[in-house]
């Protein structure tokens, strides 16, 4: 998705990787990706109702982002965004990282893998608050 661009994808299917630009803001929903989802600096990200992703989901540098009832193969890595963010009712294959972010935070009801469930809770850009076992459901507001 090229930067500031927006759009509403129902239903689509992506055989590689998705990449979306600075300024973007994607609304996905019943979404599959063969791939990774690398989301760089873009204004929302939403990503959610059933979509599948084959591999990690990486959301760096943006506003606010919701990822809610997705199934993610790889990692979930959410770091340094601006405004609130919602990780919610995902299954998550690999790990699961969630640090640096500015503003409110919901962390509820995902199913991380066993093998993988730990992550690095920092919120507001502080020291780790947390590496352990992740506390679900947790909520952190400003």
């Amino acid at each position: 998705m090229p930067d500031g661009g927006i759009c509403n994808l129902v239903g689509a299917r992506a055989s590689g990787d998705v990449t979306v630009g600075s300024g973007a803001a994607p609304k996905a929903s019943r979404l599959v990706v063969d791939g990774h989802v690398q989301a760089q600096g873009a204004a929302v990200v939403t990503i959610h109702n059933s979509s599948i992703v084959g591999g990690n989901v990486t959301v760096n540098g943006g506003d606010s982002a919701t990822v809610d009832g997705v199934l993610i193969l790889g990692d979930l890595t959410v770091e340094g965004n601006r405004r609130a963010l919602a990780v919610t009712g995902n299954q998550v294959g690999g790990a699961v990282q969630i640090t640096g972010n500015q503003s409110g935070l919901v962390v509820r009801s995902n199913t991380p893998s066993p093998a993988h469930f730990s992550a690095r809770i920092t919120a507001f850009g502080q020291s780790p608050t947390a590496i352990r076992p992740l506390p679900w459901p947790i909520s952190v507001w400003r």
